[in-house]
């Protein structure tokens, strides 16, 4: 919870609510790059998913009870999702001059580790800007943004307002140029603001095991469509352009 307030404790955003909505905006972003392009409206409303994966990915270095794990699952799917990545963003099988964007949340949950393991500053912000070339050097989306907004939600996450003000200017600076979608991506603050802290929604109400267990199968599930519902739905949308 980045806000102190029991009503955001009680009644925010949870985690499981956060990546539900993240996996919600990214369809429609994508929706609106790979089959209707003329309608912006899909676009602007899909650049919010990203700082929102940005800070999931925070959330989960913190928390996770095992960090090899999780990179792994993450460099896994990254290779996992890249033939379908290719597919349908550029309809070839296999092309390198855009890598997906799960290789951009690996190289930025690597910078935030080892920034978090040297404690100090100086080294952290090296570790982000050798982060920050390799996204350039493997072309990954987002590139060195992606990495540096990830080290931000990082480095600010004991001051939301600060967190708020430097998330904002990396998506102001990225909406520059081209067709401006990325600006709006500061607006994915709000829920990012409202995070409860809790998993699930009522977790922190519910102590008996069995709602406990089935809390915990709940979250088990959302975590893997976290994952496997990003190489899938791209291969839906490559098979709905083509046919």
């Amino acid at each position: 919870m980045l806000l102190n307030s029991d009503f955001i404790k009680r009644y925010g955003i949870s985690g499981n609510g956060l990546k539900i909505l993240a996996l919600m905006l990214m369809i429609t972003d994508h929706i609106g790059a790979i089959l209707l392009p003329q309608y912006r409206i899909l676009r602007y409303i899909g650049r919010l998913s990203f700082p929102i994966y940005c800070f999931l990915i925070t959330e989960g270095m913190l928390h996770t009870r095992n960090i090899y794990k999780y990179g792994i699952r993450l460099l896994i799917f990254a290779i996992i999702s890249e033939i379908p990545f290719d597919l349908a963003i550029s309809g070839q099988l296999l092309e390198f001059n855009d890598q997906n964007v799960f290789f951009t949340l690996f190289l930025g949950l690597v910078v935030i580790y080892c920034a978090y393991m040297v404690n100090d500053a100086s080294k952290g912000f090296a570790v982000c800007i050798a982060g920050m070339l390799a996204a350039m050097f493997l072309r990954t989306d987002y590139s060195a943004y992606g990495v540096l907004m990830i080290y931000c939600f990082y480095l600010f996450r004991g001051s939301p307002w600060l967190m708020t003000v430097f998330i904002g200017i990396i998506n102001l600076v990225m909406g520059i140029g081209g067709t401006g979608s990325q600006k709006y991506a500061v607006l994915a603050m709000i829920p990012i603001l409202l995070y409860s802290g809790n998993k699930s929604y009522g977790e922190s109400k519910s102590n008996e095991n069995e709602a406990a267990g089935k809390n915990n199968i709940k979250n088990k599930c959302i975590q893997m469509l976290f994952y496997v519902i990003y190489p899938l739905h791209l291969v839906v949308l490559y098979l709905i352009k083509v046919y």
